[in-house]
């Protein structure tokens, strides 16, 4: 009776942790947001979007260095994609990718700086994939009319969430 009892306890407290680890890291993936459109007036897809095929840009890391946009820039010193990220890291990053689940709404309410459409004929609404979190480092997928790039994140010492680097998969300059 007591074994029982035992497990219990500790399969509540599984449960129970790991409830509070998804509700913090759903906080931190909207502050992410939040945080990169707050000078923008953005309207975003009330989704979170499919990766798209970028899992080759990040499972090749000279792939992804090769994509047209700015090097990756930490502590004002130019960084490769490799050394931001380890093996382990990326490794996670592409397994995240490859078992993402569409159709996940993004919470309006824990946005301040960003409004949210289902329209999805608005000529600019941004699309995002769900950010990926990997020690205090993320990345994202944004695609807009004439965009699509990925941009990769690292959480400051302010708790702020900063672009280290973004890489375009395409790019339309209009006059």
């Amino acid at each position: 009776m007591k074994t029982n009892r035992l497990y219990s306890s500790i399969l509540l407290f599984f449960v129970y942790f790991s409830s509070f680890s998804q509700e913090k890291a759903i906080n931190e993936e909207h502050l992410l947001i939040d945080n990169f459109f707050k000078e923008t007036e953005t309207e975003l897809y009330t989704e979170f979007v499919d990766f798209k095929g970028i899992k080759i840009f990040i499972d090749q890391p000279n792939i992804f260095e090769n994509l047209y946009g700015q090097p990756c820039i930490e502590k004002n010193e130019k960084v490769s994609f490799e050394r931001f990220f380890t093996k382990k890291e990326i490794d996670g990053i592409v397994d995240k990718i490859s078992n993402f689940k569409t159709g996940e709404n993004i919470i309006q309410t824990q946005l301040k700086n960003v409004q949210l459409s289902s329209d999805i004929e608005h000529k600019n609404l941004v699309f995002i994939t769900k950010p990926i979190l990997v020690n205090n480092k993320a990345i994202l997928y944004l695609k807009r009319r004439n965009e699509e790039s990925i941009l990769i994140f690292k959480k400051d010492i302010n708790e702020s969430w900063q672009v280290i680097c973004q890489k375009f998969l395409y790019l339309s300059i209009e006059d």
